[in-house]
């Protein structure tokens, strides 16, 4: 879903989602679901969806403020989950080949004679 808010886009295909609350069941009246997202450029924003009853009865999107978005997170025992990082690459040297410097022997090359040509 994309809606602007105060000139920000909130696309919740292009934002991270940061962390999914569903309260009841699929079907529930009472029910919904809400999902945390944070913009590239570090914008939250909430989107939310429910039953008939809920405090989503339409699909909505909210903009929320740092402070807001980490109570959410806290409230809601969510962990931003973050890549692992990698460990730094350091270019590993080939081991060294040490050249044989020791005279390699001439090998004697048999004499080949020739035989006199019979006419």
């Amino acid at each position: 879903m994309k809606k602007r808010i105060n000139g920000k886009l909130c696309d919740t295909e292009g934002a991270k989602l940061l962390g999914t609350k569903c309260v009841g069941e699929f079907g529930d009246a009472n029910g919904y679901e809400e999902k945390l997202y944070i913009t590239r450029s570090k914008q939250y924003f909430m989107y939310g969806v429910g039953g008939s009853d809920s405090k989503y009865p339409a699909a909505a999107i909210n903009l929320l403020t740092e402070t807001e978005a980490e109570d959410w997170k806290k409230e809601n025992n969510i962990k931003e989950k973050t890549a692992p990082k990698k460990a730094p690459q350091t270019k590993k040297k080939a081991p060294a080949v040490k050249k044989d410097t020791t005279p390699k022997k001439k090998e004697a090359v048999p004499k080949i004679e020739k035989t006199p040509e019979k006419k």
